[in-house]
Formats: C-alpha cells, structure tokens, sequence
C-alpha cells in the first residue's frame, strides 16, 4: 500500500507515516515527489496513459495515484 492516501487523505506528518508503514523518510518523499506529479499532470487534463509515459511510472500505478486523488476530493 502507498503511504500517499494517509498523509493526503488523513493529513498525517510524512515522519510519522514512514515509521507506520516501515518506510523510510526518503522513500515517502519518493511517493510523495511521485503522486504530485500525477496530481500536476491530472488538473493539466492528461489521460493515464500519457501521465504514465510522462512520469514513467507505471500504468497501474498512476491509476492507484489517480484513485487517491479522487478519494482526497470526497473527504475534503
């Protein structure tokens, strides 16, 4: 699972969601670099698949950042 929905969906501090999920700092930074990318791309009006080729990450993971993106919005 991706740290991302626990510090965008429940606000937690990225230190405390490392410690949570056994990753480190750097990783979460990673996941959270990651995810405003798609996020960025997204309100640009991409589709998944070029947000995929544009960040090159991959396809199911940009849908799993997408979904979080969404969930945000209904708790917000």
């Amino acid at each position: 699972m991706l740290p991302c929905p626990k510090i965008v969906v429940d606000r937690k501090d990225p230190l405390d969601v490392a410690q949570e999920t056994n990753h480190s700092i750097r990783a979460v930074d990673r996941y959270m670099k990651d995810f405003n990318r798609v996020r960025l791309c997204h309100e640009d009006g991409k589709n998944p698949e070029f947000i995929s080729l544009a960040t090159s990450l991959n396809r199911t993971v940009v849908k799993e950042y997408l979904q979080i993106i969404e969930d945000s919005k209904i708790c917000s």
